[in-house]
C-alpha cells in the first residue's frame, strides 16, 4: 500500500511541515495541487504559524502554457488558485 503520509491531505502535510520549520514550498501546475498548497499557506499565515516573508513559494508553468501570453494567463490562474498575491520563484517546468 501507499505510505501513510499519502493518506493525509496536502493541507495537513503542509501544516505539519510549516509547524516543523520547513519554509520552502514547491508546487507546479502539473502536480494539480496548487489550490491546496495555496490554501494551506494562507491558513498558516492567518493562524500566525509563519509570516509571508518567512515562506518561499515556488511554482512551475506547465509546458503547454509556454509562450508569453499563455504563460502570463496561466500564471494569473495559478495566483488565483493559490489565493496568493505573489510567488517567490516562477519556473518553466521542463522536461
Amino acid at each position: 500500500g501507499a505510505p501513510a503520509h499519502f493518506m493525509i491531505s496536502v493541507g495537513e502535510q503542509l501544516d505539519w511541515a510549516l509547524r516543523a520549520g520547513c519554509r520552502l514550498i514547491d508546487t507546479a501546475q502539473r502536480y494539480g495541487n496548487e489550490d491546496g498548497v495555496g490554501a494551506a499557506v494562507v491558513k498558516a499565515l492567518q493562524a500566525g504559524v509563519v509570516s509571508r516573508g518567512e515562506v518561499f513559494v515556488v511554482t512551475k508553468i506547465e509546458p503547454k502554457n509556454f509562450g508569453f501570453e499563455a504563460t502570463m494567463q496561466s500564471f494569473d490562474e495559478t495566483l488565483r488558485k493559490m489565493g496568493l498575491e505573489s510567488v517567490d520563484l516562477l519556473l518553466l517546468h521542463f522536461p
